[in-house]
């Protein structure tokens, strides 16, 4: 008898509120809903999305495997959408970092060596920094990919009708904690002509799946991007005007794109 007391008595009070506000955790339910939750919401079994009257046997939508729900603004209902997630190199990764960077100071290079480059070599003194450019971002996953985009321009002037300059620029880097940037790509290229001549020098890296030795939370990484003088017979600078004849410090200026992919899971 107790049980059928109770049962009976929350139909009672459900079916008086169905024209009422209804409030769960809270004694002011808002005016402007019909059912008004101050807490954590557990669903064990279904969510059903547009559905009709229960006496018009139209019990709505419960969606597919992975759906997630969205809202379709304040006078349309809720619905079930399909997740996209975008391909990329073979695997489901999601961009979680882009950003671009300029410097508009440039270096001035002169003749160091015609040494070879080596990955990981660590940054010395004879590489010119675009200091401009010196930039940091954060990865949080094992699985993932950082697109590194570096544009710049040399210049040559002086030396009359024929002069050459050649160079390499380099992008280093290195995690937060540690105290020396490494090579991580590097391109060699040549400026010739008369004076003023320049040129365009574009580079691209891209790093797949760098280290996260702090875990869960992340690990920063810096970026520099530095340019050496490798044979320079006559004045030569990179991402700077020295000749405004023919270029301005617009023209000039160096970027940087550092973009960092990360998988879904």
């Amino acid at each position: 008898m107790k049980l059928y007391i109770k049962v009976t008595s929350i139909i009672f009070i459900i079916g008086a509120s169905l024209n009422a506000q209804v409030g769960i955790g809270t004694e002011n339910p808002r005016s402007e809903v019909g059912l008004d939750v101050n807490g954590i919401t557990n669903v064990s079994h279904r969510i059903l999305l547009k559905g009709g009257a229960l006496n018009t046997n139209q019990p709505g939508d419960e969606g597919d495997d992975k759906d997630i729900i969205v809202s379709s603004g304040p006078t349309n209902p809720t619905a079930w959408v399909k997740k996209t997630i975008p391909d990329g190199f073979g695997e489901s990764f999601n961009l979680t970092y882009m950003n671009s960077y300029f410097d508009t100071t440039g270096v001035d290079l002169t003749t160091v060596n015609q040494d070879a480059y080596s990955f990981d070599q660590p940054i010395t003194t004879d590489w010119k920094i675009l200091s401009g450019l010196d930039n940091s971002f954060t990865v949080y996953k094992t699985s993932n990919k950082t697109n590194l985009i570096f544009q710049t321009t040399g210049q040559i002037t002086g030396n009359g009708s024929s002069a050459s300059a050649s160079f390499a620029c380099g992008i280093f880097m290195k995690q937060q904690a540690e105290t020396i940037y490494r090579l991580k790509g590097v391109r060699t290229d040549a400026v010739r002509g008369t004076t003023g001549s320049n040129k365009i020098i574009n580079m691209n890296v891209t790093l797949e799946n760098l280290p996260i030795p702090g875990g869960a939370g992340g690990t920063v990484y810096n970026v520099r991007v530095a340019c050496f003088g490798r044979n320079v017979q006559t004045t030569f600078a990179v991402g700077k005007a020295i000749n405004t004849t023919f270029l301005n410090q617009e023209m000039a200026q160096s970027s940087l794109n550092i973009s960092v992919l990360e998988s879904w899971q």
